[in-house]
């Protein structure tokens, strides 16, 4: 059972939860099938990916309308946008050396949580106070 369907039920909408797996299920298969046959095997990988979004965007739905409206931009879109980011990086650096695609995943993760912002400026400032970054020395004035 998916992570969402406790707060389906106590909201009282077990219908939306069996339509959504219903739609996630029929979803996913009608990818997998459409992008097998376009794509082989990263065909059926984005199938995948594409099936989790749809199923999470109808989860979504529900829960910030009968549960608790929270910033889904924020903690749900952002992320995944994030990740699609990255993963759109690997596929088009796949023939590449190693190195590359390393400084290439780099990157783009560090454009991700930039562009994306998924660090607030309370984590950021939070991160940068743990790392001994190098400081000068304040020379006092007497």
């Amino acid at each position: 059972m998916r992570c969402c369907s406790k707060s389906y039920f106590a909201a009282g909408r077990e219908y939306a939860a069996v339509g959504n797996s219903a739609a996630g299920v029929i979803g996913q298969a009608a990818l997998i099938l459409l992008l097998a046959i376009y794509m082989d095997l990263p065909g059926v990988a984005l199938g995948v990916l594409l099936s989790a979004a749809l199923t999470l965007a109808l989860d979504l739905r529900v829960v910030v309308k009968y549960v608790v409206a929270f910033p889904v931009g924020r903690f749900a879109v952002g992320p995944m946008a994030a990740a699609g980011l990255v993963a759109g990086v690997m596929l088009a650096t796949h023939d590449l050396s190693l190195m590359v695609r390393a400084l290439a995943l780099a990157g783009s993760w560090a454009l991700a949580l930039v562009l994306f912002q998924l660090l607030p400026r309370e984590e950021l400032r939070f991160i940068r106070q743990l790392v001994p970054w190098p400081r000068a020395k304040r020379i006092k004035s007497s």
